[in-house]
């Protein structure tokens, strides 16, 4: 798959002087970003993302009371007749009795993360898969990272996916037990911190490093790769941004619409 052709407003965005991104994995948003056609994290934004021509989806991954990974951004979520909850007090069956209704008056059930995997893996036999990890437990800490950190093990060892999938996050104690359980699963920090972000990275046996592109430098991507560390830079909205990021020589962006 190349990312180097687009669906005709993608095309719009990025044609016309746009930087040339030969090298750099052009990753989807949630999709294709917040003002995408369909709401970020929905089975139509992200096989949308991906039918475009983008290289990737990055997809935002909870894990619910019975260890089932879905893609949801949100820290809590609405079910009548409930009020708001963290998605991991909810189980499978309970979420799909759960569709909430966006602010486009239209209803987007809840992913389940290992159906679009497979999914998308066939349909698109060289796309890759970043999954941005939000931690969210009222629960014990630790057996949630480890249910947590379980659950992604196993979806990376099904041969549709395996070698396809990227992990994020800010979070210290899941990369450190990812890299304890799965050394060779690929996970990036997300970090907000140029000045340490690559010490940290090295620190937390992490193979790259995600930061916003008003953030990070091209200094701190030359310091990353002189140490093995790829990188992955988000925010990026339109021709003028883009061309920024790819100045700085990333690995990967991941795009708005």
């Amino acid at each position: 798959m190349s990312a180097r052709w687009f669906l005709p407003s993608l095309f719009l965005l990025f044609s016309c002087s746009a930087p040339d991104t030969t090298g750099i994995k052009l990753i989807g948003h949630g999709g294709l970003g917040p003002r995408g056609e369909h709401p970020m994290d929905s089975r139509e934004a992200l096989m949308g993302a991906l039918a475009s021509g983008l290289d990737g989806v990055e997809i935002d991954v909870q894990l619910t009371a019975d260890s089932v990974l879905v893609a949801f951004h949100n820290a809590e979520l609405g079910c009548p007749p409930d009020g708001p909850r963290p998605i991991h007090s909810f189980t499978w069956s309970e979420l799909t009795r759960c569709t909430p209704t966006t602010d486009r008056a239209r209803s987007y059930p809840i992913v389940r993360l290992d159906s679009l995997l497979l999914q998308a893996a066939a349909e698109y036999p060289l796309a890759e898969f970043t999954l941005d990890l939000k931690l969210n437990t009222k629960g014990e800490w630790w057996p949630y990272l480890h249910a947590f950190s379980g659950a992604l093990i196993a979806l990376n060892e099904r041969p549709e996916v395996d070698g396809r999938i990227l992990l994020e996050c800010q979070t210290a104690d899941v990369l450190r037990l990812l890299h304890e359980r799965a050394p060779s699963f690929p996970t990036y920090l997300y970090a907000t911190d140029p000045a340490s972000a690559v010490t940290k990275a090295i620190e937390l046996g992490c193979a790259g490093i995600t930061m916003d592109h008003r953030t990070i430098s091209a200094e701190v991507v030359a310091a990353a790769r002189q140490h093995g560390l790829g990188i992955t830079i988000f925010g990026v909205d339109g021709r003028s941004a883009l061309r920024g990021a790819v100045e700085k020589g990333p690995d990967r962006i991941q795009i708005d619409r």
